[in-house]
Parts: C-alpha cells; sequence; structure tokens
C-alpha cells in the first residue's frame, strides 16, 4: 500500500521530497492538459520546487495519467491508515482479478 508504481526515471525526479511535494509531483504526472502542468509548475516554483531539464522531459513525455491521478486526490497525510487502507483496497482488486 506504500508502494507507487512508476518507472524509474519518474521514481527519481519524485524522490523523497515530503508529501505535499509528491504530492503536487503525482498531479503534474497526471494532468490532461500541457496548461494544466504549467499550473502545477508554477505552483511547485512558488513553494521553490523546480524542474531540472530532465525532468522537464519526463513530465513532458509522461503518460502515467490512471498510476498517478488516484493518488494525486489523497487529501490529508499520506499515514499509516490510508497505507492499510489502501493495502487492502489493492489486494482486493487482486483477489478480484
Amino acid at each position: 500500500g506504500n508502494l507507487i508504481l512508476l518507472p524509474q526515471e519518474a521514481n527519481s525526479l519524485i524522490g523523497d521530497r515530503q508529501w505535499a511535494h509528491k504530492r503536487r509531483f503525482y498531479e503534474l504526472l497526471s494532468a490532461d492538459t500541457v496548461e494544466e502542468q504549467e499550473t502545477i509548475k508554477a505552483d511547485l516554483a512558488s513553494i521553490g520546487v523546480s524542474l531540472s531539464k530532465a525532468g522537464e522531459q519526463i513530465i513532458r513525455t509522461a503518460d502515467y495519467n490512471q498510476t498517478c491521478k488516484a493518488i494525486a486526490k489523497v487529501s490529508g497525510d499520506w499515514s499509516v491508515e490510508l497505507i492499510e487502507a489502501r493495502s487492502k483496497r489493492i489486494a482486493e482488486l487482486a483477489w478480484a482479478k
């Protein structure tokens, strides 16, 4: 429940940041439009988080919409309770398949 499957380059881009920043990166990776990406990048820049040229390339070519969109919608903290609930849901989905 604490794992999010992403390609290595996207995972490296997100890294060990605090949850509030990670959540914005998941929003960025799942943005539906370039305009939405630009708004999120501006928000990140306003809190002192910038993207390298490599990071820009990762975002430009990202296609992780379904994987990241649900994570980006998580409100509040990435807590033990949330991880346990997510673990249970993932197990339920796997069992159903």
